[in-house]
């Protein structure tokens, strides 16, 4: 009993014929069971063809080896590929939070806010009542070292515009005594606006004082 095999030489581009014998699965080697007759599998089959084709003259040289040495270049070929993909994604990640924490940093360092602000309470003089003048201050924040001030101002009876405020106020702290870098112009009865001092850092305790607007010579508001 004997199958015939169609093989091809992949390298060569031939077509020949090869004939296995069963014969040889007689022997434990190639014999699936101890039945005499039994068929080798596809595994044997391999065995018996390699084993055999020495003698054929074949230069084929692809062999079950070499195929699974392609497999496994090509599996590490992917396995690099991946832990490069990953390598760049952790880069990404790290250059994306250095940039992030950066621009934080800049931003805290540009914009300090005054210690406790939120414990620094509107501070008022004055009332509306007649020959009188109301005014109102409410400290902010220190941005790119200058501290702005909310000023509002109401009367019912004095004429605002003959007060200057980046002469009349100024600021006190740590020993330094500041004019305003800008202020509203006031007109009419009722104005608000900003009183911009420059200073060198964020502080937590300053007076400002304001000269000259009734009825009040000088008006004092204080924060600590």
């Amino acid at each position: 009993m004997e199958h015939r095999f169609r093989i091809i030489d992949y390298y060569n581009h031939s077509v020949f014929h090869k004939r296995v014998h069963l014969q040889k699965a007689h022997t434990t080697e190639h014999r699936i069971n101890n039945y005499r007759g039994s068929v080798p599998n596809c595994t044997t089959l391999c065995k018996i063809f390699l084993a055999d084709r020495g003698n054929t003259g074949c230069d084929c040289n692809y062999t079950l080896s070499e195929r699974e040495t392609r497999k496994e270049e090509k599996m590490n070929k992917g396995n690099k590929k991946e832990t490069l993909y990953i390598l760049g994604g952790i880069v990404f990640i790290i250059i994306l939070g250095i940039f992030l924490i950066s621009s934080w940093k800049d931003n805290l360092l540009d914009g300090k806010s005054i210690a406790n602000i939120g414990s620094f309470l509107p501070k008022s003089s004055g009332t509306t009542n007649n020959d009188d003048v109301e005014i109102v201050l409410t400290p902010k924040q220190v941005n790119n070292g200058i501290l702005e001030v909310v000023v509002n101002t109401n009367t019912h009876s004095v004429d605002l515009s003959q007060f200057d405020l980046t002469q009349l106020a100024t600021l006190e702290y740590n020993g330094n005594e500041v004019k305003p870098n800008s202020a509203p112009k006031l007109s009419g009865h009722h104005v608000s606006g900003s009183l911009n001092f420059k200073v060198d850092n964020a502080i937590n305790k300053f007076t400002i004082k304001i000269q000259g607007i009734p009825m009040d010579k000088e008006r004092t508001f204080v924060w600590e």
